[in-house]
């Protein structure tokens, strides 16, 4: 053997030399008595199960750790993603990388090694370490290779992270190795039986140097480690600016690594990693690792120590920044299913955060078994309070969300009325309430919030329905509470509670620009306040009075004053809002005394006389009225066991109402917006104070997609 081939190579499991690492071909499995001091090698043996199949023997589909929907009786812990369950076809396979020369350092799941000691294992074939070598075995029973034997580690510690080997000739500008990851060790005294995790393929990183990103659930000894890897960016198995999955057997300082055949997979498909025991002979076990589904990826290993450490791992190698990793907030690790020889035990997984650079962290949802869930998030995780949803100008909902700690964040849709959504942006500030949002007429979106002074504070958009944000303004005063409309000419206008409990206005004085006019007093007495605007052109504040009746004032012209001075509207509420029907009739929803939904409406388009109370029943919380893109108004509420209602008009701008509907999950505070294409989507902040959103999938109509976490 010549030296270049020894030189270290990097594997999923650390450095070592190139000549040590294997590939184990179909119908192939590692050999070996890991008693004996003797190494590893590949021999042809017969699996104990057969490969090549793409099948699950049980069939693994996505669980959610605790969301619930639809017209389930129970209020859940907090909302889960409903990930699409459903098989995969087998992907075609990735196009291969350039082989590097022997001596030269490749990368695994476990760090570098030379690449004389990464080996491709061909479907149908097994390693095996019976006789002490690790042998490449078909599943016809002969011997195809011998890789030698394995160096044992001492018992009792698990072989990842800290035996990951970095590339000594490249220095990447933020962490490597193992980034973040969730542990748990099976100490039950019963060998594992099976251990599934499913999870989606995220999006691309948004920008690319080179690096690669590894994602798996994993089983390790303390001498090598098994794994269903999804991979973005290039490795010593191939690949490339794409996403692609293989399973891997590696040893952790610069040994051996044997790999699969690498499968090109697609952002958005749903992948379950399942690793099985297949057979025990004495202290010796037998296993296979494959991704469900796709075929190509199982790879058995037999005859091996006892595999106990159990982890879900964020791995990477040359992030060069934080927007190398995927553009999504976080992957979540969901479904996971441990079980023995003796059942499920009971799991109690550990986070840790080796590498924080860009906020990244493990999060343990769910320790239910089945049904777990680990989260791990690429970049800092918000814990939310309250969320304004918006629809830019090019089409793309926008939200809003004020942290727990009063900062303020923004999230997006990729692409119009389409996910997937962008990584959570800081837009700093500290504001008191939820902000308020409006659209200025050159496609900008605007946001006003509350500062810790009371004062009032605007921040915008440089560029159409685009950043960078222009940081806060401070607009001055001291409210309470604000609401905002665009006036018919173009120009914003902002209402907010005073200190004195009466009603200030203030504007733009150019359409879409400052500078603003100062505050200016409207008067009255009013808890609450909301605004819209006539179809004549005149905006319409309504408030609750000090008698927790409904008031209302407006402009005695269009986009301009005097205003009319307040008119009360009666009733008693504890909370409005408001909303244009498609004939041109204000409506207002007022929550009663009751706990139930109430409106009241324009009798003729942007005119009175008003209707009079009209009770629609339910009891709720919290309440936010849409209009559909077919004309009919929807309310959206949160209800008595903190579940998310809608009822709806059961035709354009005009009743009899549909009745209260569960959509389930548990919120404690909601947003709301339209598509542009037609789709109305409901924003919610979660008992775990993540933002999550369903939507309806077809224009104007159901079913609703179920909720779907963001954060």
């Amino acid at each position: 053997m010549s030296a270049n081939d020894c030189e270290q190579v990097l594997t999923p499991g650390g450095m070592r030399p190139k000549c040590a690492v294997q590939q184990v071909a179909a119908s192939q499995a590692v050999v070996g008595d890991m008693s004996s001091p003797e190494p590893m090698h590949v021999a042809a043996m017969q699996s104990a199960t057969p490969t090549g199949t793409n099948a699950d023997p049980e069939g693994m589909q996505p669980a959610s750790a605790a969301m619930a929907t639809g017209a389930t009786d129970e209020a859940p812990a907090g909302m889960h993603p409903n990930a699409a369950a459903g098989t995969l076809a087998a992907p075609a396979e990735a196009p291969q990388a350039a082989a590097p020369s022997a001596d030269a350092h490749v990368l695994t799941p476990g760090g570098y090694r030379v690449q004389s000691l990464v080996h491709h294992i061909d479907p149908e074939h097994v390693l095996d370490l019976a006789s002490g070598n690790i042998r490449q075995m078909h599943i016809a029973g002969h011997e195809v290779r011998d890789f030698g034997p394995l160096l044992l580690r001492p018992a009792g510690v698990p072989l990842m992270p800290g035996n990951v080997q970095r590339n000594p000739d490249r220095l990447p500008a933020l962490g490597s190795g193992w980034i973040t990851y969730a542990s748990w060790t099976n100490n039950s005294g019963h060998p594992v039986a099976r251990f599934a995790t499913t999870w989606v393929v995220p999006p691309a990183p948004a920008t690319d140097h080179g690096q690669t990103i590894f994602l798996f659930n994993g089983i390790q000894n303390s001498t090598m480690i098994y794994q269903p890897v999804l991979q973005w960016g290039p490795s010593a198995a191939g690949g490339g600016s794409y996403w692609s999955v293989a399973s891997w057997y590696v040893d952790g300082q610069g040994g051996p690594a044997f790999h699969t055949n690498l499968v090109r997979v697609n952002a958005g498909d749903v992948l379950v990693g399942v690793m099985n025991q297949t057979g025990q002979s004495g202290s010796k076990f037998s296993y296979n690792c494959q991704f469900t589904n796709i075929g190509n990826t199982s790879l058995p290993i037999s005859n091996v120590e006892e595999l106990t450490w159990n982890i879900e791992t964020l791995e990477a190698y040359g992030v060069q920044q934080c927007s190398d990793y995927p553009a999504t907030n976080f992957t979540a690790f969901t479904g996971i299913d441990f079980q023995t020889s003796a059942g499920r035990p009971a799991i109690t997984w550990t986070a840790t955060n080796a590498v924080t650079d860009c906020g990244q962290n493990a999060r343990v949802v769910s320790n239910a078994n089945p049904g777990g869930e680990v989260d791990l998030y690429y970049t800092t995780r918000v814990a939310t309070s309250a969320s304004t949803a918006s629809i830019n100008s090019d089409g793309r909902l926008e939200t809003f969300i004020v942290a727990t700690n009063g900062g303020v964040w923004n999230i997006w849709q990729t692409r119009a009325h389409a996910g997937p959504w962008s990584q959570i942006g800081a837009l700093g500030g500290i504001v008191k309430t939820p902000v308020c949002q409006a659209l200025n007429t050159d496609g900008r979106l605007e946001i006003f919030g509350i500062g810790t002074d009371n004062a009032a504070y605007n921040n915008w958009q440089t560029h159409a329905h685009a950043g960078p944000w222009s940081g806060w303004n401070r607009l001055g005063g001291w409210v309470s509470q604000l609401a905002v409309a665009c006036n018919s000419d173009g120009r914003l206008e902002l209402f907010g509670i005073g200190s004195d409990g009466a009603l200030y206005n203030m504007w733009q004085t150019a359409p879409h620009s400052g500078p603003w006019s100062g505050w200016n007093r409207l008067g009255g007495v009013v808890k609450q306040i909301c605004v819209s605007l006539n179809t004549d052109g005149r905006l319409e504040v309504f408030g609750i009075g000090s008698d927790n009746a409904l008031y209302n004032i407006w402009q005695t012209r269009p986009h301009a004053g005097p205003w009319s001075g307040w008119n009360r509207l009666g009733g008693w509420v504890s909370q409005i809002a408001s909303a244009v029907n498609s004939d041109g009739r204000l409506e207002v929803f007022g929550i009663g005394g009751d706990g139930a939904l109430y409106d009241i409406w324009q009798q003729a388009p942007h005119s009175g006389p008003w209707s009079g109370w009209n009770r629609l029943g339910g009891w709720v919380k919290q309440i936010v009225p849409m209009r559909n893109s077919d004309g009919r108004l929807e309310v959206f509420g949160i209800g008595g066991d903190n579940a998310l209602y809608n009822m709806w008009q059961t035709v354009p701008h005009s009743g009899p109402w549909s009745g209260w509907n569960r959509l389930g999950g548990w919120v404690s505070q909601i947003s709301a917006a339209l598509n542009s294409d037609g789709r109305l989507e409901v924003f919610g902040v979660g008992s775990d104070g993540d933002l999550y959103n369903m939507w309806q999938v077809n224009p104007h109509a159901g079913p609703w997609s179920g909720w779907n976490k963001l954060t």
